[in-house]
């Protein structure tokens, strides 16, 4: 069958632009690409028009007018497997992104070539059955040779490459920070030695793996473009590197940071990127896609495809699957991961930071108990045994995590001595105010308490035996003028109590109209003293105050507050009341 050019569409176009380069920043990639293969040393990223036009200009071999029309070619490319690109629809990746594509290019001793596309005709006619080549035709100027300008020569070589108008629905994406954090991902920059020296280990490394280096200088708005990691701090300073062999042969190579820290890694810190030719391939999620468990992202690292026969889809989100090397290099990422994710499993176990970050946030909560208690716990859990995985590429982290772990349990330590020194600092702290409450306390009561308790001193202030029986039985004896020997027979005789059930006694005294209540409050009076008071018992064994013995002097100063508070009480109602006689007339 022969085919014309009426028999391809032109929603051809939908799909090999916005269909390809959905991600609308990848245009951007694929313009890189182009200027990369074309040999370019320094590649100048900027907006103009007020940030409506992104324009990319490269000093790469250039184009004369053969070449451009063959890279305005769809399907079609004439690079080598040296190269980045070679699918050949790249130059139009910026269709969906602006209404107008200009291209300017010059080739060393050629003229100046300008050229441009209207996508608004690309956009309108998409979606009809006219033959793709006539809208092609009609959206695209004719190639114009332009003069020179006043800064060019005869031997200069350049690329220029506009993306005119960025759509309304896109320019919240061309934004200074979105292209630069997009470059730093996606494109080869170098690493930024400067703020990590280590960094020249991973590029002699990725040197002597035979990985291209196709490192030029990539500057947005004047400001070079690097890749990451940036943060050092953030990781141990050993770097794991390993191989990906399959069947004897290398596939693809890579490098490994670990952090420090406790928790996933967000990018740029974070995240394992599939690089080939420098260029990233999908984004951090793509290696999670892959991996058949959870992984948790405490690495940051790039994975190098070095083989010719591991290709990268059409969109470079991804692989394709269609080479018997494929299948087997996944299940080796598999297994790696895997490995990786037991390290981590490893250091987090050992390292514990999270545990050391929950027990300072309870000691600065003054949770010190809770905070004792979970220290007296993970100080034992070090004792356990732990695997630690048998990939051989890992074995020289094993030191810097184990270190950390004893610098950790050394910091736990340290909590739960300190945790010790301020228990008993507070407990003498909270003694003392105790105590000043107590003296607060006594300072309220009646003054023949007072008087009676000032015979008493030190300690002695905590056992209510001898801080206010005195007191009470002068006064009992002074209202009452009745002196028994017992102090049972006294308030009997005072409240006119002796069985509480029995019929109406007589009363020497009176604290409530009400009989049964006086004589209530006499045997109320008696019970007080026999259970808190009553020496006798307390020497002979009997002991009532047993409860109090046992307790803590924090806890035995509250009660003897209490105690004193009690006794205060019933004083002054002693105090109060009136003999009975009186009370009758």
């Amino acid at each position: 069958m022969e085919f014309t050019d009426e028999i391809i569409g032109a929603r051809l176009i939908e799909t090999i632009t916005a269909g390809l380069y959905d991600g609308n920043l990848n245009c951007i990639r694929e313009y890189i690409q182009n200027s990369i293969d074309a040999g370019s040393k320094k590649i100048d990223v900027y907006f103009e028009n007020g940030n409506k036009n992104l324009v990319i200009l490269d000093d790469g071999s250039g184009m004369d007018e053969v070449t451009l029309k063959d890279a305005l070619s769809l399907g079609k490319s004439t690079k080598n497997s040296s190269q980045i690109g070679w699918r050949g629809i790249g130059i139009w990746s910026g269709v969906s992104a602006c209404m107008k594509i200009v291209i300017i290019t010059k080739m060393k001793n050629k003229p100046k070539f300008r050229i441009e596309i209207d996508n608004d005709i690309l956009r309108t006619a998409n979606r009809s059955n006219e033959p793709i080549l006539k809208i092609l035709s009609r959206a695209t100027s004719e190639i114009v040779q332009r003069p020179q300008g006043k800064d060019e020569s005869k031997d200069s070589h350049f690329t220029m490459v506009r993306l005119e108008m960025i759509l309304p629905t896109q320019d919240h994406l061309f934004t200074d920070e979105d292209v630069r954090q997009y470059l730093s991902k996606i494109v080869p920059a170098p690493f930024n030695l400067a703020k990590m020296p280590s960094l020249a280990e991973v590029e002699k490394w990725l040197k002597q793996k035979k990985v291209p280096s196709l490192c030029p200088e990539i500057h947005l708005n004047k400001e070079k473009i690097y890749r990451p990691p940036f943060s050092p701090s953030k990781y141990y300073d050993v770097i794991t590197y390993h191989d990906f062999v399959v069947k004897g042969k290398l596939l693809a190579v890579g490098w490994f940071l670990t952090t420090k820290d406790y928790g996933e890694l967000k990018w740029p810190d974070g995240g394992i990127f599939f690089k080939k030719k420098g260029m990233t391939i999908g984004d951090e999620n793509l290696i999670k896609s892959f991996f058949n468990g959870k992984y948790n992202q405490w690495q940051y690292g790039e994975i190098h495809i070095v083989s010719e026969d591991i290709h990268e889809n059409a969109g470079r989100n991804g692989f394709e699957y269609n080479n018997a090397d494929f299948r087997p290099f996944l299940d080796d990422i598999n297994h790696f991961i895997a490995n990786l994710q037991n390290l981590n499993r490893y250091k987090g176990d050992v390292v514990k930071l999270r545990t050391f970050k929950k027990i300072s946030k309870d000691l600065n909560e003054g949770k010190i108990t809770v905070a004792k208690k979970e220290l007296d716990n993970v100080l034992k859990s070090y004792t356990k045994p732990r695997s630690y995985p048998s990939e051989g590429s890992l074995r020289s982290i094993k030191t810097s995590i184990d270190t950390h772990s004893e610098e950790v349990k050394s910091q736990f330590e340290e909590m739960r001595s300190n945790i010790a020194n301020t228990t008993e600092e507070i407990q003498a702290q909270m003694i003392k105010e105790q105590e000043e409450e107590l003296r607060k306390m006594i300072s309220s009561l009646p003054k023949p308490v007072q008087k009676s308790m000032k015979r008493v001193k030190g300690d002695g202030l905590l056992h209510p035996v001898i801080t206010f029986a005195d007191a009470l039985e002068e006064l009992l004896k002074k209202k009452t003028k009745q002196n028994p020997e017992k102090f049972g027979q006294l308030t009997q005789l005072a409240y006119g109590w002796g069985d509480v059930t029995r019929a109406k006694k007589e009363a020497l005294l009176t604290v409530h109209p009400d009989y049964a209540k006086n004589r209530r409050f006499g045997a109320m009076l008696y019970a007080f003293y026999d259970l808190i008071i009553n020496e006798y018992k307390h020497e002979k064994g009997n002991d009532s105050l047993n409860w109090l013995e046992q307790t803590s002097r924090e806890e035995r100063l509250k009660v003897t507050r209490e105690v004193i508070a009690v006794m205060g009480l019933l004083y002054r109602l002693v105090e109060f009341s009136e003999p009975a006689d009186k009370k009758s007339k």
